[in-house]
């Protein structure tokens, strides 16, 4: 008889194709299934698992979604933003960031000073759709419904429900520089169902109908860059043996914080981190040693993640 090559998961009601052990096997390299077991023991001790959202967790950007929301007559759309977004960025780092003591940004202590310095790039496209009210009029329902556009990277959704299912589990949560998690949240509930994970986000104010009236809510965290993110995690990781996944840059300092940084290939992450002159282990391709203290992993998906907390799937 033969093992089947995946088999079904159900949660809310929706059915999942989980991969076997012997299938998720025969797809990964000797070398990244002795690093699973190797590293094992270093999830072992994790209390909490924060991962970032746009790009880690999901395939690709997520905040044009909102502006999906907008009507077809609306004056200005995401190409606007985006424009003005990149004329601030371009204008920092050709005419500012040359002049500056850390334009290497080669250490931890330049790094939050260049993430510093983003902040008022960073909100320059928030701050123009705020001024000329883009938002104002569009309802939680219609955000809601962008969910059905998001796409998450392999094996999140296994992931989630495996690290759940575990006795004494970490916590799992959300920490992102996104405008709104009202779509984050209605994907979450629609894929997961009663599993409630908490999400630190920006947001957007809505009145008592569940309309937007055009303004941050100011009551809400104020993510934007790198460092705000550091200081987010620094608080509620505190006391925590804490493992953080990312892919951009946005996601350096946290990743540095952590006790156990993951890194998604395909993002601006890994090479940051290299500048800084640390060294990142991909587990697919890299020989890590039991006696390495390996704080940096790139992985390909959330496959990976999951076979490092999950160790019936390479029990072969």
């Amino acid at each position: 008889m033969h093992a089947p090559l995946s088999f079904l998961i159900v949660s809310n009601n929706k059915l999942f194709i989980m991969k076997s052990p012997v299938h998720f096997k025969m797809n990964k390299s000797q070398i990244a299934l002795r690093n699973y077991r190797v590293l094992r023991g270093r999830t072992s001790e994790i209390q909490k698992v924060v991962s970032d959202w746009d790009d880690t967790i999901t395939d690709g950007d997520t905040i044009h979604l909102i502006f999906d929301c907008l009507s077809e007559s609306a004056p200005h759309k995401l190409d606007y933003f985006f424009k003005i977004y990149m004329n601030e960025y371009r204008r920092y780092h050709s005419q500012v960031l040359p002049h500056k003591s850390y334009k290497e940004r080669n250490n931890i202590e330049k790094e939050i000073q260049y993430q510093k310095d983003m902040k008022p790039i960073e909100l320059s496209s928030f701050n123009a759709c705020i001024n000329l009210q883009t938002f104002r009029g569009i309802r939680k329902e219609a955000l809601r419904s962008q969910c059905d556009k998001v796409q998450t990277r392999d094996g999140f959704i296994e992931f989630v429900i495996h690290l759940m299912k575990q006795k004494g589990h970490p916590s799992f949560e959300i920490l992102t520089v996104n405008w709104t998690s009202v779509i984050i949240k209605e994907y979450l509930k629609r894929m997961l169902g009663e599993i409630t994970i908490p999400i630190y986000s920006n947001e957007l104010k809505f009145d008592q109908e569940d309309v937007c009236v055009g303004i941050p809510d100011l009551s809400k965290e104020d993510l934007r860059t790198g460092y705000d993110k550091l200081d987010n995690l620094k608080h509620i990781g505190f006391g925590k043996k804490v493992a953080y996944i990312g892919d951009s840059e946005t996601d350096v300092l946290p990743m540095i914080y952590s006790d156990l940084a993951i890194v998604m290939k395909g993002g601006s992450a890994a090479k940051q981190l290299r500048n800084m002159n640390f060294t990142i282990k991909d587990i697919n391709y890299d020989i890590i040693s039991p006696s390495e203290n390996v704080k940096f992993i790139q992985v390909d998906d959330w496959f990976d993640i999951l076979a490092l907390w999950d160790q019936d799937l390479v029990k072969l």
